[in-house]
């Protein structure tokens, strides 16, 4: 369900650069990412609020194409995600640029690169381990996200954490 509806506050402040945390190591906190988050979690609606932004850390947003490319994070509240969308259209460019394929395809992969790495950072949300312990879950939840083979379905395992969930947003 988009919530859009139930959000009195519909703009988030733009940032170029915006990391998932701010602020020196201990006193760091979201910035502007839970800024428009009204919704909470409980046992009977699940909240998992997903916030496009732009790019995260300077080093790590594909500019120049040579540097890491963080796509999407979950930080350890899982009170929200967030799927840097320049990032993901920078990794896919250069397979497009001058290949042959037009805009249409690039929109396709695009979109699709986008809602697999929401799916991702959403699976994160759930408690029942950590970063580490969901990625070698594989599937939709394997490291390297959207680029996996088989990115597009859940595993049993992932599946089995879901249903094991009382709550989503458990840190």
């Amino acid at each position: 369900m988009d919530a859009v509806e139930y959000n009195p506050r519909k703009i988030v402040e733009f940032y170029r650069n915006h990391p998932v945390m701010v602020g020196a190591q201990g006193f760091q906190n979201p910035g502007v990412w839970d800024d428009a988050i009204d919704l909470s979690d409980s046992r009977s609606l699940w909240v998992g609020n997903v916030v496009a932004g732009y790019q995260g850390n300077v080093a790590e947003d594909k500019d120049p194409n040579t540097e890491d490319a963080v796509e999407g994070i979950t930080p350890g509240s899982r009170k929200y995600s967030v799927v840097y969308v320049e990032v993901i259209r920078e990794t896919l460019d250069p397979l497009f640029r001058n290949s042959g394929f037009d805009n249409t395809q690039l929109n396709q992969e695009l979109n699709k690169n986008i809602t697999l790495t929401s799916a991702h950072e959403i699976g994160h949300m759930p408690g029942g381990g950590n970063e580490t312990s969901h990625h070698d879950e594989n599937q939709l939840m394997g490291s390297g996200g959207y680029s996996n083979a088989d990115s597009d379905t859940i595993s049993p395992r992932t599946t089995l954490r879901f249903r094991n969930t009382e709550k989503w947003q458990q840190p």
